[in-house]
């Protein structure tokens, strides 16, 4: 079994979770405020992700760049609302 990826809480405000994972040299780091964007990817330290930083921080605009990673729990959600694809089996 491969170890799991590092996890670093941070103090910024908006990227507050960073994952590093050693073995490969790849750092991630997550914004949960902007609904779970993976905000900055890099492999051994090259930028791998287009990031406007201006739109990052003003909450009032939509964020240029990054990745949405959108971390639900089902268990929160009205079944209507999960789409029939992955629904949980019955």
């Amino acid at each position: 079994m491969e170890p799991m990826p590092k996890v670093v809480h941070c103090d910024d405000p908006l990227e507050t979770l960073r994952l590093e994972d050693d073995s490969a040299g790849a750092v991630v780091h997550l914004a949960p405020a902007r609904g779970g964007m993976a905000t900055r990817f890099s492999v051994r330290g090259v930028p791998v992700l287009f990031l406007d930083e201006s739109t990052l921080r003003d909450l009032a605009k939509s964020v240029r760049g990054g990745i949405p990673v959108c971390f639900p729990s089902r268990e929160s959600c009205p079944r209507a609302a999960i789409p029939p694809a992955v629904s949980p089996s019955r």
